[in-house]
């Protein structure tokens, strides 16, 4: 039976990652050769690697190839093989052949996402997945124990990266064959051949916010001296388009009223007329339920900024009613005299890409170059995370800062962040950008404030834990639920359609009947919601 202090040495072994590599299976093949077993992924002998030359197949301490020479050598919890599609139909005998060597569980993960492994952004996106669904919240980094010598260069060079700069305390191994080692030692651990410090990384950091800073002010420059160029705002959910165009409109325009918000989204539901009438305005008694004079948002704009927030979803129909007003710089409200647009900027935002919605004929070429005079992509968290660590860092400290003013209990005694929780900030990817990095650290501030008034790893790693499951189920389209609970349905689409009615009833609940709020609650768009809600819930279908 285990004593309680062997259990307890034995949580603190390391995790060992690697990813599967040729020589690796290659070693598995001719020790399966040795012992008449059948060659896998049609190796037929004969290899030419002069690493195999001297192998006696007789599983010697070393002579197993890379991953097990770590592996045999390096006591363990547990050991992660990152597989990619080249080798899915190993993985069962390679996870076998690694535990022949180890009494640490082993684990092979397929690495679905990554269709060229010489692609560095994919092998950097997969390793972040990987990270976050098995590690982050469960294993500390400083228990990491990597094995670089297998895989492409690109996940070497990403690997080895990610453990000197990424995870702190992480350690990177390489392994040599007997014969390279010539009696000496295999396993080597791997130091650069310079320090990879913080303030060298900050250097491409700031050139790259400067770059960022450069764009927006050179965005606000044209826009004060030419009012009629439109701005374009491009970036993912939460990056921040409504808050750049609202500094762009502070920059230009000395009353902050002016700043007009159009959902063009939620506009665009009601149909061309609605659309019309809420955009350029409306007569008393135009059509049913017009009960007074609507001005419409571009003649409340007049002397300020129109942002057309979400411009990518509106209709082809009312496209064409956008173009001709921005075109002919007339506005012709329902049931009333046309009047002409005086001194209004516009600023429009998406996260769609236009460029491939124009070619689909989703939407107007014509409209697209007219929006689009200055476009302005903004950077994801993760992007900025990646090429900008102190830009990420400050964004950081302010979305906290904004936190603790906002709530009365907070700002008495300001919230701050250990280290440890600081490092585990940075390693998140942030799908959901600023906005949920503003909801987590509000539920993390909450949560220190009711204990020591610090935010720290745990409470963060807690918070990771839930945002890695709901990220997961958003990007997959799927809830969080194990089908072996239910029964095999005898009318499948029937019942997926009534759990689409119960979780969007229930979002409906949950968000106060606000479509906007349920459709993102859910995760799909302002248009699905709505037509499904009309379809299966308005009218009981």
């Amino acid at each position: 039976m285990k004593t309680q202090n062997t259990q307890n040495q034995e949580a603190k072994l390391p995790v060992i990652i690697a990813w599967l590599g040729t020589t690796d299976v290659r070693h598995l093949n001719k020790w399966r050769e040795v012992n008449g077993l059948p060659q896998l992924l049609g190796y037929n002998g004969g290899d030419p690697d002069s690493a195999m030359r001297n192998f006696d197949g007789i599983e010697k301490k070393g002579n197993n190839g890379p991953i097990r020479t770590l592996t045999d050598a390096h006591r363990a919890e547990k050991i992660f093989i990152l597989v990619t599609s080249k080798y899915y139909d190993v993985t069962v005998e390679f996870q076998r052949w690694v535990k022949r060597g180890t009494t640490a569980e082993c684990v092979c993960i397929e690495m679905n996402d990554i269709s060229d492994p010489t692609d560095y952004t994919q092998v950097y996106d997969s390793m972040h997945g990987f990270l976050q669904e098995h590690i982050y919240g469960t294993y500390s980094t400083d228990r990491l124990e990597f094995n670089i010598s297998p895989g492409t260069p690109a996940m070497q060079t990403i690997t080895l990266l990610m453990t000197k700069y990424e995870l702190p305390g992480a350690r990177a191994f390489r392994t040599l064959s007997l014969k390279d080692a010539q009696g000496g030692e295999q396993i080597h651990e791997v130091k650069l051949p310079y320090a990879l410090t913080r303030e060298k990384m900050d250097r491409v950091g700031e050139v790259t916010s400067i770059r960022r800073t450069k764009q927006l002010s050179e965005a606000i420059a044209i826009s004060r001296e030419f009012p009629g160029a439109s701005i374009l705002l491009l970036g993912e959910t939460g990056t921040g388009k409504t808050v750049s165009a609202q500094e762009i409109h502070n920059s230009c325009c000395s009353d902050p009223k002016k700043f007009i918000i159009a959902n063009c989204a939620e506009l665009a539901q009601g149909g061309k007329d609605l659309f019309r009438a809420e955009m350029f305005g409306a007569k008393k008694g135009a059509y049913t339920g017009a009960v007074q004079d609507m001005p419409g948002l571009f003649r409340q704009a007049e002397g300020g900024t129109l942002f057309l927030d979400e411009i990518g979803e509106i209709p082809m129909e009312s496209q064409t009613l956008l173009l001709r007003a921005l075109q002919n710089h007339e506005a012709n409200p329902v049931g009333g005299s046309s009047y002409r647009i005086n001194n209004v900027r516009i600023i429009a935002a998406t996260n769609r890409d236009l460029i491939e919605d124009v070619k689909n004929g989703r939407f107007r070429r014509d409209l697209y170059y007219r929006i689009a005079v200055f476009p302005l992509p903004l950077e994801s968290l993760r992007e900025i995370r990646g090429s900008a660590p102190e830009e990420f860092d400050r964004i950081v400290d302010a979305t906290l800062a904004e936190i603790n003013q906002s709530e009365k209990a907070l700002s008495k005694n300001a919230i701050t962040i250990d280290g440890k929780a600081m490092e585990l900030i940075r390693s998140y990817r942030w799908p959901g950008n600023r906005r949920q990095l503003h909801h987590a650290l509000y539920i993390a501030a909450i949560r220190a404030y009711r204990d020591s008034g610090v935010i720290t790893a745990d409470i963060i790693r807690q918070q990771m834990t839930n945002m890695r499951d709901e990220a997961f189920c958003q990007e997959n389209e799927i809830s969080k639920f194990d089908p072996n609970l239910y029964p095999i349905p005898s009318d499948l689409d029937e019942w997926v359609l009534r759990c689409k009615k119960s979780f969007i009833t229930r979002a409906l609940e949950e968000c106060g009947g606000k479509i906007g709020q349920a459709a993102e609650r859910v995760g799909i768009s302002y248009q699905r919601l709505l037509a499904f809600k009309k379809e299966h819930i308005d009218k009981g279908g």
